[in-house]
């Protein structure tokens, strides 16, 4: 009788066991705007055009962000700079060409300070503008921020 009642529970729970395996995997989809991304990635969009249409700008900020790769991936940040060829990322996907249209309309048009970069929180919130990129600014305002520490707190426990 034992055995019996094993075997059933096994057959019982079998079902659930590949539903389990069939659960949703965060997979990279194409990105013509950044509903994809919310709730997963802190966003920190760049205007290249803003920049006073410098190469030597974009360049220096692309330098800080690859510096800065570690730190980036921490904190769970996907940043896109707005050139005038398209859009650099280092989001892992394919992106549209319709995203650039929609973060100039969005993030940087009817602006009246000029702003160069964007820091948008993983509620898709803008968090804050600067007219140049302040990197270390953008992170210690993560780092201050609730789930930010939530994330912390987790690392640290385990």
């Amino acid at each position: 009788m034992l055995r019996y009642l094993k075997q059933c529970t096994i057959l019982l729970w079998l079902p659930f066991a590949s539903m389990a395996s069939d659960a949703p995997k965060k997979t990279v989809v194409d990105l013509a705007n950044l509903k994809p991304l919310k709730w997963q990635h802190r966003i920190i969009l760049i205007q290249e055009e803003s920049m006073s249409d410098s190469p030597a700008i974009t360049t220096s900020a692309l330098s800080q962000l690859k510096q800065a790769e570690a730190a980036i991936n921490e904190r769970h940040v996907i940043w896109f700079i707005l050139t005038t060829d398209g859009v650099k990322s280092n989001y892992s996907g394919t992106i549209t060409p319709e995203l650039k249209t929609h973060l100039n309309k969005i993030y940087f048009s009817n602006n009246q300070n000029p702003t160069t970069a964007v820091l948008i929180g993983k509620d898709g919130y803008v968090k804050k503008r600067t007219k140049q990129l302040e990197l270390q600014t953008f992170f210690d305002l993560i780092d201050s921020m609730p789930m930010r520490q939530s994330e912390i707190s987790d690392q640290i426990g385990s």
